[in-house]
């Protein structure tokens, strides 16, 4: 009995030894399906990750790549308007009327003065420089606000201009007084052009900023300004020159406001400061 009793414990025992191991495997085989589920799942979402991350940058170089292209057509296109009739007509949508009446008797008194070979090639330098500035604007790389600091310059100048205009008739006899305002407008000018060639430096070529520097140099010569009054062949477009200018200079400047009077602290400062940038 007693040798029975003890090899059915036995076999008991190696039952329950059995069934542990059993488990202890089942758990084993488990873990390894969970971990290996897990590097599945984690090596997949790597991929999705990688894969957006790759279509992303297709993406970013696809608009990059096609804004360079758009910004290549537009600075070709900026030399093409100034000889072609679809970029003249791009022109005259970017610039206003008065300006456009600007550049057109611009061009007509330096036809008169010189010929038209040169007043063609004048008005197509003005007319490059233009656009190639509004790219600039367009594209973000420069403000307005920064061409706009040779607003103030370019008003003294055309002050000066349409003064002259209306008194013309007793300035004429005055030759001293005219070519001293020549003198000053041609200073004017002159300093558009340095603040304009700044700006613009990084973005045209040496070609370029000879254009603009033989443009400047022939408007600003005093001689130049002095035939656009005596001449008569140049007085009715002279005429309408400066009455463009007077339109102009109705419009408020676009200079950056200075910041002389924020600065102020006290009430009579403001008005001292406020009346004297009136008076300049």
């Amino acid at each position: 009995i007693t040798k029975m009793s003890d090899t059915v414990e036995s076999h008991k025992s190696s039952k329950t030894s059995s069934k542990t191991s059993a488990k202890k495997e089942t758990k084993k085989d488990s873990k390894k399906d969970i971990k290996k589920s897990s590097k599945k799942s984690s090596s997949n979402v790597q991929i999705d990750s990688t894969q957006q991350q790759q279509q992303q940058q297709q993406v970013t170089g696809t608009q990059q790549s096609s804004d360079s292209a758009l910004f290549k057509a537009k600075k070709s296109l900026s030399s093409k308007a100034a000889t072609s009739t679809l970029g003249k007509k791009l022109l005259k949508r970017v610039m206003n009327d008065d300006a456009n009446s600007l550049m057109k008797s611009l061009k007509n008194i330096v036809e008169i003065q010189y010929d038209r070979k040169k007043a063609k090639e004048n008005n197509e330098n003005i007319v490059r420089l233009f656009l190639k500035a509004h790219w600039q604007i367009d594209r973000k790389t420069l403000t307005e606000a920064q061409f706009s600091v040779a607003d103030k310059p370019l008003r003294k100048a055309f002050r000066r201009l349409v003064r002259i205009n209306e008194n013309y008739e007793t300035l004429k006899n005055e030759p001293a007084q005219l070519q001293d305002n020549f003198a000053r407008i041609s200073v004017h000018l002159k300093q558009v052009e340095t603040i304009v060639s700044a700006l613009l430096a990084p973005y045209i070529t040496e070609k370029n900023k000879n254009r603009l520097t033989i443009t400047v140099n022939l408007l600003s010569a005093p001689e130049f300004l002095s035939r656009c009054f005596s001449d008569e062949r140049c007085r009715p477009e002279t005429i309408k020159l400066c009455n463009a200018m007077s339109k102009y200079l109705a419009n408020p400047s676009r200079a950056p406001a200075t910041t002389t009077v924020a600065s102020t602290t006290t009430t009579t400062t403001e008005t001292t400061t406020t009346t004297t940038t009136t008076t300049a």
